[in-house]
């Protein structure tokens, strides 16, 4: 039987994704959409905020993470 195992929310930014047996490292990030199967992430030395992630998008830089309905398995 699957278990879950979740740390403190404010350091997974999860957004409408599907994550299956997988395991996420520190401080990541996942965009809307985005489906993890079977996958080990490591994570981040800091965490981005939202203000973070919209002054990296302005700049034309790209934000640590995940994108945007990508789905890896």
């Amino acid at each position: 039987m699957p278990r879950n195992m979740y740390l403190t929310r404010m350091f997974l930014r999860l957004r409408e994704c599907s994550v299956q047996c997988s395991i996420l490292g520190e401080w990541s990030g996942l965009d809307y959409g985005v489906e993890l199967q079977d996958t080990l992430m490591l994570g981040t030395d800091y965490y981005l905020t939202e203000s973070g992630i919209a002054s990296l998008l302005a700049e034309g830089k790209v934000p640590i993470g995940i994108g945007r309905e990508t789905k890896i398995r």
